[in-house]
């Protein structure tokens, strides 16, 4: 045992047996001391021994006891007693005294603190103290030393003490104890003057930081590892949205309130401090109760033991919702403002002259073309990229404030124009210390602005080259704000007056009788087009005819199309546009085509008679030709020989053949004056003449094919001329041994497709196409067969008078169409129609 005892508790070990020897039975012994443990270590340890067996003679034969280690409770204890020392000197430090006064005879045992404090002899008793406590104090404290003499207990007492002409702020504390029927008491009395003052003042600290605090949105907490719980500020329990409390805040509820996507961050970054033992400093989000998320800014450390384990974190939160979120709309506005500067080409400057430094934005150097140095740039740096004939005009300007236009020179050697703007900064002397400016890159611009100016000028050139007036004005001011020379060259007056004097000048030269008309339809077609202000994109073209004054004296007649121009913010007409055309020789020859017109109608008259006339008057001699030499044909045959026979019935033929020629012309004028069209089924067409040509179709064994053909809007008896001519066509023009084919077909064609025809304008047209294996014809003659007597065969061969295919033209022609042949000598021919569908 005596090994393991330290050798400077060795005496008090032998000490501690000797007297065991000589205690009584029952008396308890104690004994600390420092024991070797199993790691090499010494520890205090403390021992309770008694005597547990004697021998006969009275003798300690055997004891008993019990070892507490007391290492932690020593460590206490010598950080207690150093704390006391400290406490000591701090209270003779603070003018701390101590004393004892006999309650019973009045007298008292004090430290010289004491008589320093309250200001008396060494000689006094408890009534001379009393008499000095402050008058509004006296009765408390009497009160409070009466309670304590009569409980036996403990007096508590602050109070103010007049010392002369100061009133000191005392604080006593001391018991009642009664000694031999005598009662004492004991305590402590020091001026605490200062420290009320400093208590005053730090509880003014305390509410002004609190003040902070709350101004600030920071809360202290204070973390206990060990316990795992929180002590808060008042601030960081409004921080949380939560009462202060009085219930323990654990880890667990608190970190029921971060956020989602932060907890991992959290735990992280307070992980990491506990371990590496350095401060964190980062930002997390928090959840309230009522799902409002707030950002926490977080700072604090760990403090350690005497053994450098960390057990307590200490800390702040701050609520930096409203300064993040500011923040970020700043970010948002700098990344606004430079995508502005991006989309603007604008970059902006500062010129530090003195220091004859340049700082410049993202997009300036952009606009140069170069990477940001880390040095920023100089003067001469960017001096140097300005074009060598724009320097003198920079130099001039660049040390007051400007706003001017200039070429850069690229290291590329690209060429851009920049719109710079600059302004002065003044010291407190007056002279110019910075510059502050914007360059804008407005090549493009000025580019554009170029073309703009050519294509002024080219419009300028092609409005005054045309034979017309080109004019455009206010609604509202009657004043024009383009004229061009066509207002010299068809009226003889120069375009400056009519910009001078305006739409007076305009209603000066319009004839008379034309004035009042032109401005009343002028008035509705400004109402239409408010009225349909909404399609802007189609703006309505009014037309006018009117006559106008020229220089000469003589009235020209003009036709003028109008349109809107532009509009206002309420998209009501503002601006319009006019051009007029001479029209006067136009008139004149209309005024000419209407009296040929007139003759024309009289002489179409005149046909109309005369076609009577053919038809009855000039045919009856034919048919009384034709019938009489039939006649004697039949009845004399015998007494003529057989040249006479002959020549009459030659006669008879070309008479026959002469009734059929009126009536082809017949035919012809009668297709010219038909226009009475109705929507007809070209298939029930087809039906009457196959019909009609029954007995020809059988003869000659023809097969005729078609498609259901469609319906569609046509003089029916002129189609039927027109189907019946083509079909006895294919079958007249097949050779006698070959069965006659015939096939009839139609589709519907686009206007770009029949564009190369000129015909009518219509959504759709319909194609119809006749296609026969007859005896076709040679390629040249594909315009020639549609001419009137055209006949590409002798009369011998095949019969006819040639007039066919013109009656089926002057047909498709009255429809509005177009009709085409095309063929191969012995393979066939094939007839093309197309009409408006």
């Amino acid at each position: 045992m005596r090994q393991l005892i330290h050798s400077d508790d060795l005496f008090k070990l032998k000490t501690h047996i000797d007297a065991l020897l000589l205690a009584k039975d029952g008396e308890i012994l104690s004994l600390e001391c420092r024991v070797k443990i199993k790691n090499g270590d010494y520890r205090w340890q403390r021992s309770y021994d008694s005597v547990f067996r004697r021998t006969k003679s009275g003798s300690v034969w055997q004891s008993i006891g019990i070892v507490f280690d007391i290492q932690n409770e020593k460590r206490i204890a010598e950080q207690l007693q150093h704390r006391e020392e400290e406490l000591l000197e701090a209270q003779e430090l603070a003018g701390l005294g101590s004393f004892e006064w006999n309650l019973s005879t009045g007298n008292s045992v004090s430290t010289p603190q004491v008589f320093k404090i309250l200001g008396l002899q060494s000689d006094f008793h408890l009534e001379d103290f009393i008499d000095k406590v402050h008058p509004s104090d006296k009765c408390r404290v009497k009160m409070s030393i009466d309670k304590a003499v009569k409980e036996n207990g403990i007096y508590d007492a602050e109070y103010r003490y007049v010392s002369g002409k100061s009133e000191k702020i005392l604080w006593s504390r001391g018991a009642i104890s009664v000694r031999e029927g005598q009662p004492v008491m004991k305590g402590t009395v020091m001026d605490i003057t200062d420290r009320h003052h400093i208590i005053q003042r730090l509880q003014r600290s305390e509410e002004l930081y609190k003040q902070a605090q709350a101004i600030t949105h920071i809360g202290n907490y204070t973390w206990s590892l060990t316990g795992n719980t929180f002590t808060w500020s008042d601030e960081l329990y409004r921080i949380y949205g939560e009462e202060p409390q009085s219930d323990i805040i654990t880890y667990e509820k608190v970190a029921t309130y971060n956020h989602p996507d932060d907890a991992r961050l959290v735990t992280n970054h307070i992980q990491e401090s506990i371990q590496t033992l350095e401060p964190f400093n980062f930002y997390y989000r928090i959840i309230l109760p009522d799902k409002t998320v707030k950002i926490l800014h977080a700072r604090g450390e760990a403090l350690t033991d005497e053994a450098g384990k960390p057990y307590k974190l200490l800390g702040t939160a701050q609520d930096v919702t409203d300064r993040q979120q500011l923040i970020q709309r700043l970010q948002q506005s700098d990344d606004l403002y430079k995508q502005a500067q991006a989309l603007t080409h604008i970059g902006n400057w500062t010129w530090d002259i003195a220091l004859n430094k340049l700082t410049w934005s993202e997009e300036l150097y952009r606009i140069f073309k170069l990477d940001v140095p880390s040095g920023g740039i100089t003067f001469e740096k960017y001096f140097s990229y300005v074009h060598p004939e724009d320097k003198a005009l920079v130099t001039l300007h660049i040390k007051e404030p400007h706003d001017l236009y200039y070429r850069i020179v690229l290291h590329d050697g690209s060429i851009k124009t920049i719109h710079g703007k600059g302004e002065v900064l003044l010291d407190e002397t007056g002279n110019t210390c910075k510059m502050l400016g914007t360059s804008q890159d407005v090549t493009e611009e000025k580019m554009v602005e170029k073309e703009l100016r050519e294509n002024r000028n080219f419009i300028q050139k092609i409005a005054d080259a045309i034979p017309s007036i080109i004019t455009s004005y206010n609604i509202n001011t009657g004043k024009y704000s383009f004229v061009n020379q066509g207002f010299d060259k068809l009226l003889g007056y120069q375009p400056e007056q009519l910009l001078n004097e305006g739409i007076s000048f305009v209603i000066k030269l319009i004839h008379p009788d034309d004035l009042s008309p032109l401005m009343e339809k002028n008035a509705q077609a400004l109402e239409m087009a408010n009225a349909q202000h909404l399609d802007v994109h189609n703006e309505m073209v009014v037309e006018f005819q009117y006559r106008m004054l020229h220089k000469n004296g003589q009235y020209r007649w003009f036709h003028t199309f109008g349109t809107v121009f532009d509009r206002n913010s309420n998209n009501e007409v503002e601006n319009l546009l006019n051009i007029s055309l001479d029209i006067t020789d136009r008139v004149e020859a209309e005024q000419v085509v209407f009296a040929m017109n007139l003759e024309l109608q009289q002489s179409n008259a005149s046909l109309k008679e005369f076609a009577y006339v053919a038809s009855h008057d000039l045919q009856e001699p034919l048919r009384k030709i034709s019938t009489f030499g039939d006649r004697l044909l039949y009845t004399h045959r015998d007494k003529f020989n057989e040249e006479g026979k002959m020549y009459l019935e030659k006669i008879i033929n070309s008479s026959i053949r002469m009734q059929q020629l009126i009536n082809d012309l017949l035919s012809i004028s009668i297709i010219s004056g038909n226009k009475s069209f109705e929507t007809y089924s070209l298939q029930h067409i087809l039906n009457e003449v196959l019909l009609s040509l029954e007995h020809t179709v059988e003869q000659r064994k023809a097969v005729i094919t078609s498609a259901n053909l469609p319906e569609v809007n046509i003089v029916a008896s002129q189609f039927r001329h027109l189907f019946q001519n083509l079909i006895s066509n294919s079958i007249k023009f097949t050779s006698p041994q070959v069965v006659p084919l015939i096939n009839i077909s139609f589709e519907y064609l686009s206007p770009s497709d029949v564009s190369q025809f000129n015909l009518p304008k219509s959504r759709t047209y319909l194609q119809l196409t006749f296609t026969d294996n007859g005896i076709g014809f040679d390629k040249i003659f594909a315009d020639k067969i549609f001419a009137i007597f055209q006949r590409l065969h002798n009369r011998s061969e095949y019969e006819g008078t040639g007039i066919g295919l013109a009656i089926c033209k002057k047909i498709i022609e009255n429809h509005g169409g177009v009709i085409f042949a095309s063929g191969t000598m012995g393979r066939g021919a094939t007839f093309t129609i197309i009409i408006p569908g």
